[in-house]
């Protein structure tokens, strides 16, 4: 058998730690005899009355004294005004005390900080209204209320655990149906881009094919009218058709022999305008005697578009023309122009704008049939069928004569 542990007696026993506000015994006598200062609780401890020596003893009180420091302490006893609504809750506050008995030092502690809460809460909106007359203890508060308490609670946490599911829910079928927009949309997005660029390759095409087409137009109607001159300010003779004037200006104004002067497939004038400032002026046709006795009269002047059977005819004519260039015709000059499109004939006037601007350069112009503009420039050759690029050339060879010009020195 195991040896008998020995016990020791302690001369002088330690005291125990008492509560805070518990008051040991002859502390109590002191009091119940008057001696000593007395505290609220005190008060409350020993009842109204003071206890004295001549007091009889009396059945003992089975109630169980309130804890010290619970009942007065949670309120400012200096106010005479609380809301009501303080009234219900530190009637719970008495009521958690009561029922978590006296006994429980940290039970107390906890409801002390709870009573200054409610009273840091409830002070701070006090307004007028009826005055607290007294507090109302709560009953006792066992583990079976508590597990009431928390079981209260289960109802309304399913409820809100319900509502959250069925949000969670809705929101899930939200985020799936936004995904399905979103990949719609996205194939909907790469066809519309698919579309897009085969639409600016159909439109460069297009552009493409409508240079093209017009430039082929434009061949093929210059082509037709290759054989065809244009005599501008060729006078209208009274009483003689357009191919009798014309034979005579060939021999007097071109100084062709007969020869020389080829057959007419075509002769007429163009169509002009009526409404022109200079009215022609007005024959008198009743006295017939007057106008064959008169000389030759001219009533007004347009353009005369003739057509000749051979490219060697049209080169005659024109070659005729240049040689006497300054010749008249009935007192004033005509001028003769091959009959080109009228896309062809503003190329034309563009380019001869531009001709000055190019031999102010320093370079030679050149304007060959139908419409091709050659450039002669420190001893290049450039040709330019359209008149922008002779406008960038332009543009291009004056910004770097500008910036070549301030480095070059004097001499």
């Amino acid at each position: 058998m195991p040896p008998k542990r020995k016990g020791r007696v302690r001369v002088f026993p330690s005291t125990p730690s008492l509560p805070p506000g518990q008051k040991t015994i002859p502390e109590l006598t002191a009091i119940c005899q008057g001696g000593g200062a007395k505290s609220p609780a005190d008060e409350a401890l020993l009842g109204a009355s003071r206890l004295s020596w001549e007091t009889t003893l009396s059945p003992p009180d089975l109630r169980t004294p309130s804890a010290p420091g619970q009942s007065l302490s949670l309120v400012n006893t200096n106010l005479n005004t609380v809301p009501v609504s303080s009234v219900s809750k530190l009637e719970g506050v008495d009521t958690v005390c009561h029922e978590l008995g006296t006994s429980s030092e940290h039970g107390n502690s906890e409801l002390q900080h709870v009573g200054e809460d409610i009273e840091g809460e409830e002070l701070a909106g006090v307004q007028g209204g009826a005055a607290v007359s007294e507090l109302i203890k709560a009953g006792p508060v066992t583990l079976e209320s508590l597990w009431e308490l928390v079981a209260s609670y289960g109802p309304r946490f399913q409820g809100l655990t319900r509502q959250l599911n069925s949000m969670s829910g809705k929101l899930d079928k939200l985020s799936q149906e936004q995904e399905v927009k979103i990949c719609e949309n996205s194939s909907k997005i790469s066809e519309l881009q698919i579309a897009v660029k085969t639409s600016q390759n159909m439109c460069q095409a297009l552009i493409q094919d409508k240079s093209a087409t017009n430039r082929r137009v434009e061949f093929i109607e210059n082509s037709l009218r290759r054989l065809n001159l244009r005599l501008l300010n060729f006078p209208k003779v009274i009483g003689e058709s357009p191919r009798m004037t014309l034979r005579k200006y060939m021999l007097e104004g071109l100084k062709m022999t007969l020869d020389q002067i080829p057959c007419i497939n075509k002769i007429y004038f163009l169509p002009f305008n009526r409404n022109r400032e200079s009215n022609p002026p007005q024959v008198n046709l009743h006295n017939l005697t007057e106008i064959l006795e008169s000389s030759i009269e001219i009533y007004e002047r347009a353009t005369l578009l003739i057509s000749l059977p051979s490219e060697s005819d049209v080169s005659l004519v024109m070659k005729c023309y240049f040689q006497n260039i300054n010749e008249s015709f009935m007192g004033q000059k005509i001028q003769i122009f091959p009959d080109l499109s009228k896309t062809t004939q503003e190329r034309r006037k563009a380019f001869l704008s531009m001709r000055q601007e190019v031999i102010t350069l320093g370079a030679k112009f050149l304007l060959r049939y139908p419409c091709k503009g050659v450039v002669t420039y420190n001893r290049n050759v450039y040709i330019f069928y359209a008149p922008e690029q002779l406008r960038v050339f332009i543009d291009s060879r004056r910004g770097a004569f500008t910036t070549s010009s301030p480095n070059q020195g004097p001499g």
